[in-house]
Parts: structure tokens; sequence; C-alpha cells
């Protein structure tokens, strides 16, 4: 089954710094696929995510801090596991 990742990119500005959204697939049929955007919000990532086959639902928790990787997969049965992986930045 394929696992979808969520992923957090830093821009860098003249007088700021902010983390946009994209997101990447890896399944059994195909390689690593990684979308071509990138969000604002988590909320407008997982929309387009979903234009490509994406059948999960996410949320953003409160206290998440960036960079951060969600990832999302779903087993044969169709149980799905949602983890969040936060690194220091």
């Amino acid at each position: 089954m394929a696992t979808w990742s969520f992923k957090t990119a830093a821009l860098n500005e003249r007088n700021s710094s902010r983390h946009l959204w994209y997101w990447q697939i890896d399944s059994q049929d195909t390689l690593l696929f990684t979308g071509i955007k990138l969000f604002a919000t988590l909320d407008e990532c997982v929309t387009d995510a979903r234009d490509q086959g994406f059948r999960g639902h996410l949320t953003l928790p409160a206290g998440v801090a960036h960079p951060a990787i969600i990832t999302w997969s779903e087993d044969a049965e169709g149980v799905s596991t949602t983890r969040i992986d936060q690194r220091a930045a």
C-alpha cells in the first residue's frame, strides 16, 4: 500500500522565515513521487494530495514545531496509521 508524507520546507526570505508544506507518496507500484507545489497550510496540502489519490484525514495537532513530517499509511485491511516526526531545527 501507499505511504504518504506531508513535510515542511523552510522558505527563508530577506527578513523572515516560514515553513511551507509539500507532500510525497511512496507506493509499491511507483517510485517516490513528490508534489510540485508548496502550500501555506497543511489543509491546503492535503486537499491537493487528495486530487492525487490520498484517502486519509489529517489535522495538525497543536504544539507541532517545524520542521515536521507527518506520515500516513494504510495496510491491506484498510487500517491507517499516522506518525509525526519533528526534527531539531
